[in-house]
């Protein structure tokens, strides 16, 4: 008799797309800040280090796009900037 094959859940879908990003170097180093959207949630900013949606914190952000990382799960999600 054959075990039943486990069944994995599929990863949640990130809720937000990444619509554009912003700088700062007043203080002489260089902030930056992810703008991100969602359908539901609407516009969010978001610095490294924060957690947005409750799940999913802002881990690196650089000239070419954000990465995220699931909380829950540790899965990284990298969100490029469309040029």
């Amino acid at each position: 008799m054959d075990s039943p094959t486990p069944v994995v859940p599929a990863a949640p879908v990130f809720p937000f797309r990444l619509t554009g990003m912003a700088s700062d170097a007043a203080t002489g180093t260089t902030v930056r800040t992810a703008v991100l959207s969602s359908n539901t949630l609407g516009l969010v900013l978001a610095a490294v280090g924060d957690v947005v949606a409750g799940s999913y914190r802002i881990e690196q952000i650089d000239d070419d796009g954000v990465d995220v990382v699931d909380t829950r799960d540790g899965r990284v999600i990298r969100l490029p900037l469309a040029r």
